[in-house]
């Protein structure tokens, strides 16, 4: 059954530029190659805008899992592997040079592991060829490769896979980590199913990066194809108007302090402990 879902309708006419209104440029720039007018509508009539208009990026899906969501996941689990060779180092140390077996620092490691290869660490060991020198090597390659995994040259494929290895998790496991963020998708993040006509798996507008362009490098007309980019498609509603919103929103929150927030914790875990005492 074909959906009647229309988030985005083609820019056909000339009409000015608005907000919503969605452009590509004809060479990605800045990481990305579709962005969204998000000046509003009262400055661009009134040209209050100044020189140049703003507008976030929109990321194809796996674009978006490549360089946010995945290349966060693979710095976390690099983080995980990082305290695991601590931990192995200090096990075989403990047994063949007790006089090193305090736990190195994470930092001194991270260090160590940047600036050695992995063959020069596992000599400096000076540790005979055991089950666990095996498994340590193994365990610093795999933090090596998540440590490169976040480039934004890495494929999507490749850090699932990497994700699978490192962390000893099934794809379904990760699949369903990926679905449960993206129906969760931050404040600062919109989900859109198609943009101007585009078969892709879907999109994400970055509602936190905001970027210039000028008026003058958006095609409108078919005179105007030498810019640098072109009109495709508006936004529709309710979908300008959640924008928008969001927008709001992530520029109008107000941070409190970390004090606040653990005195606050301080004081709502003491009375719940009154309150069982009191039981």
């Amino acid at each position: 059954m074909e959906s009647t879902l229309i988030e985005c309708e083609p820019a056909t006419d000339a009409n000015p530029i608005a907000q919503g209104d969605v452009f590509e440029w004809k060479t990605p720039r800045f990481g990305h190659s579709l962005g969204i007018i998000v000046t509003a509508d009262c400055d661009i009539a009134w040209n209050k805008f100044g020189a140049f208009l703003t507008y976030v990026p929109i990321l194809p899906l796996h674009d978006y899992l490549r360089t946010d969501y995945l290349s966060g996941q693979c710095r976390s689990a690099a983080t995980k592997l990082l305290r695991q060779i601590a931990l192995q180092i200090e096990e075989i140390r403990e047994r063949s040079r007790p006089e090193f077996s305090r736990q190195i620092e994470a930092g001194t490691l991270e260090r160590w592991l940047l600036d050695s290869a992995t063959d020069d660490i596992i000599q400096a060991l000076n540790a005979p060829e055991s089950r666990a020198m095996a498994k340590l090597r193994d365990t610093i390659e795999n933090w090596r490769e998540l440590q490169s995994a976040p480039s934004k040259e890495t494929a999507f494929e490749q850090q699932v896979d990497l994700l699978i290895r490192s962390t000893s998790t099934t794809e379904s496991a990760i699949n369903k980590r990926i679905h449960d963020h993206v129906q969760r998708l931050p404040g600062d993040r919109l989900y859109l199913t198609a943009v101007g006509g585009r078969d892709e798996a879907g999109f994400v507008v970055m509602i936190r990066n905001l970027r210039e362009i000028a008026e003058d490098e958006i095609a409108i007309k078919a005179t105007q194809q030498a810019r640098p980019s072109k009109r495709i498609a508006r936004l529709s509603s309710p979908y300008r108007y959640r924008l928008t919103q969001q927008l709001g929103d992530v520029f109008a929150a107000i941070g409190l302090p970390e004090e606040y927030e653990r005195r606050r914790d301080e004081l709502l875990l003491q009375s719940y402990k009154l309150k069982e005492s009191a039981k």
